[in-house]
Protein backbone atom coordinates (compact mmCIF):
# COMPACT_ATOMS: atom_id res chain seq x y z
CA UNK A 1 0.00 0.00 0.00
CA UNK A 2 1.48 3.24 -1.19
CA UNK A 3 0.00 6.96 -0.01
CA UNK A 4 0.75 9.71 -2.08
CA UNK A 5 0.48 13.37 -0.63
CA UNK A 6 2.61 14.97 -3.08
CA UNK A 7 1.31 18.75 -3.55
CA UNK A 8 -1.25 18.46 -0.41
CA UNK A 9 0.54 20.46 2.62
CA UNK A 10 -2.75 20.04 4.95
CA UNK A 11 -3.29 16.10 4.42
CA UNK A 12 0.51 15.92 4.89
CA UNK A 13 0.14 17.60 8.55
CA UNK A 14 -2.58 15.73 9.10
CA UNK A 15 -0.74 12.62 8.44
CA UNK A 16 1.95 13.45 10.76
CA UNK A 17 -0.67 14.70 13.48
CA UNK A 18 -2.49 11.44 13.21
CA UNK A 19 0.97 9.12 13.21
CA UNK A 20 2.15 10.82 16.23
CA UNK A 21 -1.56 10.68 17.93
CA UNK A 22 -1.24 6.67 17.88
CA UNK A 23 -2.35 6.21 14.02
CA UNK A 24 -0.64 2.75 13.06
CA UNK A 25 -0.10 2.12 9.59
CA UNK A 26 1.86 -0.74 9.29
CA UNK A 27 1.01 -2.33 6.32
CA UNK A 28 2.20 1.37 4.37
CA UNK A 29 5.11 0.46 2.17
CA UNK A 30 5.51 3.69 0.33
CA UNK A 31 4.88 7.50 1.82
CA UNK A 32 4.90 9.97 -0.82
CA UNK A 33 5.30 14.09 0.89
CA UNK A 34 7.11 15.18 -2.29
CA UNK A 35 6.28 18.88 -3.25
CA UNK A 36 3.43 18.35 0.05
CA UNK A 37 4.98 21.84 1.26
CA UNK A 38 6.51 20.26 4.00
CA UNK A 39 9.45 21.66 6.24
CA UNK A 40 11.87 20.72 9.01
CA UNK A 41 9.13 21.03 11.80
CA UNK A 42 7.01 18.96 10.11
CA UNK A 43 9.99 16.12 9.37
CA UNK A 44 11.20 16.08 12.82
CA UNK A 45 7.24 15.59 13.91
CA UNK A 46 7.06 12.66 11.83
CA UNK A 47 10.13 11.37 12.64
CA UNK A 48 10.00 11.33 16.38
CA UNK A 49 6.49 11.50 17.48
CA UNK A 50 5.51 9.14 13.70
CA UNK A 51 7.33 6.98 13.14
CA UNK A 52 6.53 3.52 15.22
CA UNK A 53 3.35 3.86 12.94
CA UNK A 54 5.20 3.20 9.87
CA UNK A 55 6.65 0.01 10.98
CA UNK A 56 6.55 -1.63 7.02
CA UNK A 57 7.64 1.56 5.49
CA UNK A 58 10.22 0.69 2.61
CA UNK A 59 10.28 4.00 0.72
CA UNK A 60 9.88 7.54 1.90
CA UNK A 61 9.84 10.50 -0.65
CA UNK A 62 10.95 13.96 0.78
CA UNK A 63 11.65 15.59 -2.90
CA UNK A 64 11.11 18.96 -3.85
CA UNK A 65 10.37 20.40 -0.38
CA UNK A 66 12.02 23.79 -0.39
CA UNK A 67 11.64 24.19 3.39
CA UNK A 68 13.34 21.18 4.50
CA UNK A 69 16.81 22.06 5.14
CA UNK A 70 20.18 20.25 6.10
CA UNK A 71 18.64 20.11 9.81
CA UNK A 72 15.83 17.58 8.22
CA UNK A 73 19.02 15.34 7.36
CA UNK A 74 20.34 15.27 10.91
CA UNK A 75 16.90 14.00 12.21
CA UNK A 76 16.71 11.56 9.47
CA UNK A 77 19.79 10.23 10.57
CA UNK A 78 18.98 9.84 14.08
CA UNK A 79 15.51 7.98 12.98
CA UNK A 80 17.66 5.36 11.19
CA UNK A 81 20.30 5.11 13.96
CA UNK A 82 18.14 4.31 16.38
CA UNK A 83 16.01 1.43 14.47
CA UNK A 84 13.51 3.28 13.37
CA UNK A 85 11.82 2.34 10.52
CA UNK A 86 13.53 -1.37 9.90
CA UNK A 87 12.12 -1.93 6.84
CA UNK A 88 13.23 1.74 4.85
CA UNK A 89 14.84 0.74 2.03
CA UNK A 90 15.31 3.91 0.22
CA UNK A 91 14.81 7.12 1.14
CA UNK A 92 14.36 10.37 -1.31
CA UNK A 93 15.16 13.85 0.02
CA UNK A 94 15.50 17.01 -2.20
CA UNK A 95 18.93 17.60 -4.19
CA UNK A 96 19.71 20.63 -2.83
CA UNK A 97 19.79 19.20 0.66
CA UNK A 98 23.24 17.82 1.93
CA UNK A 99 25.44 21.00 0.70
CA UNK A 100 27.19 20.94 4.11
CA UNK A 101 29.39 17.99 4.20
CA UNK A 102 28.53 17.17 7.28
CA UNK A 103 24.86 16.50 7.24
CA UNK A 104 25.59 14.58 3.73
CA UNK A 105 27.74 12.59 5.90
CA UNK A 106 25.38 12.49 8.66
CA UNK A 107 22.32 10.90 6.91
CA UNK A 108 24.91 8.65 4.31
CA UNK A 109 26.78 7.11 7.38
CA UNK A 110 23.14 6.15 9.20
CA UNK A 111 21.80 5.05 5.96
CA UNK A 112 24.73 2.91 5.05
CA UNK A 113 24.46 0.97 8.31
CA UNK A 114 21.20 -0.13 8.24
CA UNK A 115 21.44 -0.64 4.01
CA UNK A 116 19.49 2.40 3.52
CA UNK A 117 19.91 4.26 -0.09
CA UNK A 118 19.63 8.17 0.20
CA UNK A 119 18.79 9.60 -2.97
CA UNK A 120 19.34 13.28 -3.43
CA UNK A 121 16.41 14.45 -5.85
Amino acid sequence: IGLNLSRTTRAAAALAQALAGGARLACMKQLYLADAGIDDAQVENLCTRGVGGLGGLQELYLCNNVAITDNSLYVLSAVLDRGALPELQRLYVPKALGEAREARSAICAAAAERGVRVLFR
